[in-house]
């Protein structure tokens, strides 16, 4: 990336503003290298307060950092790094010109890793294999859509008079600029999306994926096995991004357990740094049924200190948003304390996990969170969770997880209800999920978008990832 990035007519202020951006919030940069951190406490980056457009006095503000034809900057830890070594995706993503999500590109690259292992079905794939699959799918896009029927032999047998071929179909529907920054071609773009490839090419060569593309391989007939991402489909309906479907079935037994379950043909939700896996818009007493009774398995509009929360708020002066959140904070606030009463219940501990699976699954069949990140994945097994909380008799595994919960407010002063679990044989807490409301600003005191969160946080990755 150089200086006449920002100069140009077209997207050149939005990707000062990008740059400046992350520059002022410590977001790390991608380089040819990997990520490096500009070091923003240094006193050069004083100009930045009210550099909103590349301006005069930030063309001058950028001077300070020339050195010779370029420009360097301070890196956090020391060190520096030039402009020119920071690539321009960091600041085209998102842009006029590129709407893209990372997090959608990657259903595609998912369902070309599975692809490229029911092709690979008795070998481990690289990142060679998926690549292989991704150029072959690449002639077939028509707008929003691409799709290849490959052809994968059987294990050779002596009682075969011919050796069989299974048919390999994927499919991938994304909005046209996922679609393309999934076939793109600038040499920038494409380092990010190969920082995509190792965690899908992880879940490839996973046991379950492993053995189901042994079992197709060895079986002695022919199979019809269907990888689809279909990114622009239903997406209220269902919480599956990345399909598998063998034989026309979603529901394939397979030999074998992992860390104690069965091992099953399994439909992904997947998500990509993103803590998020639910979410209830609006903050009016029927969503709050809609998110607190839920969770608490009883209706807050039959509360009669929740009606009073909303008589009161009908009374209240101020705009939307101050009402909202002060609305919001009483009604987090009560609903604390309703899960306080309720931790000890072993039937509503149940409920409450089946709530989570629900929120992130929609308890459709077989259907795994899955969340890729760095270059691993991690899946999410909710029945881990519940016998954490109440335990398996059947097994003699006794119950090890105690919750808590935790009301706080950040920043923004707007509120949060945070659940924790400590383990009781070692006393270590790990902080589960959150609920959390969120008010995106607007004009006049009218937010444009009103949220409450359903977010998993850093420990449940330890139960059930």
């Amino acid at each position: 990336m150089g200086i006449a990035e920002f100069k140009k007519a077209s997207n050149g202020t939005h990707y000062w503003k990008t740059f400046a951006e992350k520059v002022r919030n410590d977001v790390a940069l991608l380089t040819k290298d990997g990520h490096v951190t500009i070091d923003k406490s240094d006193k050069r980056w004083g100009f930045l307060k009210n550099a909103n457009s590349f301006d005069a006095n930030a063309q001058i503000g950028m001077e300070q950092f020339k050195k010779g034809r370029g420009y360097s900057f301070p890196k956090l830890g020391g060190g520096e790094i030039s402009l020119g070594a920071i690539l321009k995706v960091n600041v085209s993503v998102g842009s006029p010109r590129k709407k893209y999500n990372l997090g959608n590109v990657a259903e595609g690259i998912l369902a070309f890793a599975i692809t490229a292992r029911f092709l690979n079905k008795n070998k481990r794939i690289t990142e060679q294999d998926l690549v292989k699959v991704l150029n072959a799918v690449k002639p077939t896009r028509s707008g929003t859509s691409s799709g290849k029927i490959f052809q994968s032999p059987n294990a050779p047998h002596p009682k075969m008079r011919k050796l069989l071929f299974d048919d390999v179909k994927v499919v991938v529907n994304l909005t046209a600029a996922n679609m393309d920054m999934l076939f793109t071609s600038d040499p920038d773009e494409y380092v990010a999306l190969k920082e995509l490839m190792p965690a899908c090419i992880s879940y490839a060569n996973s046991q379950e994926i492993n053995t189901a593309a042994l079992m197709m391989y060895r079986n002695g007939k022919k199979d019809y096995i269907d990888v689809i991402a279909d990114g622009i489909g239903d997406e209220t309906g269902t919480k599956v991004d990345v399909n598998l479907i063998i034989n026309n079935s979603k529901n394939i037994s397979i030999p074998g357990t992992v860390n104690g379950t069965q091992l099953r043909l399994t439909q992904i939700s997947l998500k990509k740094d993103v803590d998020q896996f639910a979410q209830v818009g609006g903050w009016t007493l029927d969503k709050m049924d809609n998110l607190w009774g839920k969770i608490l398995g009883s209706k807050p509009s039959i509360s009669s200190i929740v009606q009073q929360i909303y008589a009161d708020s009908a009374e209240m002066r101020g705009t939307t948003e101050e009402v909202a959140a002060e609305t919001m904070r009483r009604v987090y606030t009560w609903a604390d304390g309703q899960l306080q009463q309720k931790f000890n219940n072993k039937v509503w501990l149940e409920n409450f996990v089946e709530v989570l699976d629900n929120f992130a699954t929609y308890k459709e069949e077989n259907v795994a969170l899955v969340e890729i990140k760095g270059d691993t994945f991690h899946r999410y097994d909710f029945k881990k969770l519940k016998v954490a909380l109440v335990g398996f008799p059947d097994a003699d595994v006794p119950a090890n997880l105690k919750l808590s919960s935790d009301y706080v407010t950040g920043a923004s002063g707007l509120p949060t209800v945070r659940v924790s679990g400590t383990n009781e044989n070692d006393n270590k807490k790990y902080e589960l999920v959150q609920f959390r409301f969120k008010m995106e600003k607007g004009t006049g005191g009218v937010p444009k978008a009103i949220r409450n969160y359903v977010e998993k946080r850093s420990g449940l990755e330890d139960y059930i990832g």
